[in-house]
């Protein structure tokens, strides 16, 4: 390999003003092709001077040089698709989308130019702009599965599940061993809760790489979708031995040891989460769940408060409002157990049906009647709407355990008892 210090004793002051009067020449002449020809074959030379046989990251010396040679020869195709690679590769995306752009002006139809443009727009947000853009690359190229996998992946986060199913699809088809659409297919099926597809895509995945952490947490968490927690639990541990630091592991580990019934083992990942990542709020609430479990409801609740404080998303928010007011109501504290089971219910536009019912066994708590029976009607509807009847049995068998437990008689001719009777449950 060349040693650099050649490469940049070329690269001077005399040797940039030659190249700029040869530019400033073939802007004159652009018919004389010699001059075009030297023009690229001095670039090309520079360029392999630089990169000789290099085959690792560029480090900052070759980024340089190569930013020198682009700047050179007007934002030259090869040079500005290596920095935008390199750049892609730390994760700068900014930059790197300016390099690509700046070769794509020089040549609009090259398709690995294009292909990093697009992929740089889709990494910063610019999705309506990213996702034609790869339609384009397509054309040029239309048998690469990662830009049919990348466009599926923005029109996932856009909400659009039907058509991102379209595009892994299509990769797929291009090329049935690409396993990064599998994973994107077990993705996009834990975003709908289609925990059994999630479980079936994830499998395949694996089957191409079954060391990589992120497919053994998608099986993880499918499994738990599925109440599969032993199951659960094997993929889980897998993940935590392949990155020892992965937070999003320990942190779905701690519920399912929860779901066993292994509360000190929950407790430990949720702690090991926390050590990892002292802003967890998923790790505070699992291990608030483990100790719910246990019967613990006040340090239960002092996890839940804790895990708010770090201000989770809609959905984080969603499920703690309810395991707080489930647990404030097991606590004997029913009207903050009626304040956090109306605000889960008003945090989701369809929430789960169980919450209605919860609603309804705390009205009841707080001899609300008439209230409690229009919660229990309102349950017992959207229950009646759903094929899963395992839901509404829960919720009788809970409101019988709490009628024996507080004594509490049902008069035969009140609203709640021919409601609850008309639907086949006998107090």
């Amino acid at each position: 390999m060349e040693d650099r210090s050649q490469v940049i004793s070329s690269i001077d002051g005399h040797f940039l003003d030659v190249v700029a009067d040869l530019r400033e020449h073939l802007r004159s002449n652009p018919q004389d092709r010699v001059t075009a020809v030297a023009l690229d074959g001095l670039a090309d030379a520079l360029l392999g001077s630089i990169l000789g046989q290099q085959t690792l990251v560029p480090n900052e010396q070759t980024l340089r040089l190569l930013g020198i040679v682009g700047e050179a020869f007007n934002g030259h195709p090869r040079a500005m698709l290596l920095l935008s690679k390199a750049f892609i590769d730390r994760g700068d995306h900014e930059k790197a989308l300016d390099y690509a752009s700046r070769g794509l002006s020089n040549e609009p139809e090259n398709p690995d130019l294009l292909f990093n443009h697009a992929l740089c727009l889709l990494e910063v947000g610019q999705l309506e702009v990213g996702i034609p853009e790869f339609k384009q690359y397509i054309e040029l190229e239309p048998n690469n599965p990662w830009a049919y996998n990348n466009i599926g992946t923005a029109y996932r986060s856009m909400g659009y599940f039907d058509t991102a199913e379209e595009y892994f699809q299509l990769a797929i088809k291009h090329d049935e061993r690409f396993g990064p659409a599998y994973y994107n297919m077990a993705m996009l099926c834990m975003d709908q809760a289609d925990w059994a597809r999630c479980a079936h895509f994830a499998s395949i995945a694996e089957r191409f790489d079954p060391m990589d952490k992120n497919i053994q947490l998608a099986l993880g968490d499918a499994f738990e979708g599925l109440e599969m927690h032993e199951t659960a639990v094997q993929h889980l541990v897998k993940a935590t031995l392949i990155d020892k630091t992965f937070v999003e592991a320990f942190e779905t580990l701690a519920s399912a040891y929860a779901d066993l019934g292994m509360l000190d083992l929950a407790i430990a990942a949720g702690q090991q989460a926390l050590a990892l990542n002292q802003d967890s709020w998923m790790a505070l609430a699992n291990i608030g769940y483990a100790h719910t479990r246990a019967g613990d409801y006040e340090s239960a609740i002092d996890y839940q408060l804790r895990a708010l404080e770090k201000e989770p998303d809609s959905s984080g928010q969603y499920h703690l409002f309810w395991e707080l007011g489930w647990d404030y109501f097991c606590e004997g504290q029913y009207d903050k157990a009626e304040d956090f089971t109306k605000r889960a219910l008003q945090a989701r536009e369809y929430p789960d049906v169980m919450l209605r019912f919860n609603l309804g066994l705390i009205l009841l708590a707080k001899e609300k009647m008439v209230e409690a029976t229009e919660a229990y009607r309102e349950a017992i509807r959207y229950a009646d709407s759903i094929p899963d009847g395992s839901i509404a049995m829960q919720a009788f068998n809970e409101l019988r355990e709490f009628l024996g437990e507080h004594h509490v008689t049902l008069e035969e001719d009140s609203d709640l008892a021919k409601l609850l009777k008309q639907h086949g449950w006998e107090i």
